[in-house]
């Protein structure tokens, strides 16, 4: 059972016949808002986006002096 109290929301787990079972913890769902009633401030962070223009070079591209090495084929593998 979560309770709203004046001092934020607490959790208290209950039996079956509703007594309380083990200690009364703070609520982590709403652990922030502790923060809200202390007078603290929070400002959500800003998405920085910068666009940048992609252009793909159309033309033949050079390779680096490296010659292409030749083709090895070979058969199959033999039966083992």
């Amino acid at each position: 059972m979560v309770i709203c109290s004046g001092q934020g929301l607490i959790t208290v787990t209950l039996d079956e016949n509703g007594n309380p079972v083990g200690p009364v913890h703070v609520c982590p769902d709403a652990a922030l808002t502790l923060m809200v009633s202390a007078g603290v401030s929070f400002d959500a962070p800003q998405v920085a986006l910068r666009w940048v223009r992609v252009e793909a070079a159309v033309g033949q591209t050079r390779g680096a002096g490296i010659a292409t090495p030749p083709a090895m084929a070979r058969g199959p593998p033999a039966l083992v």
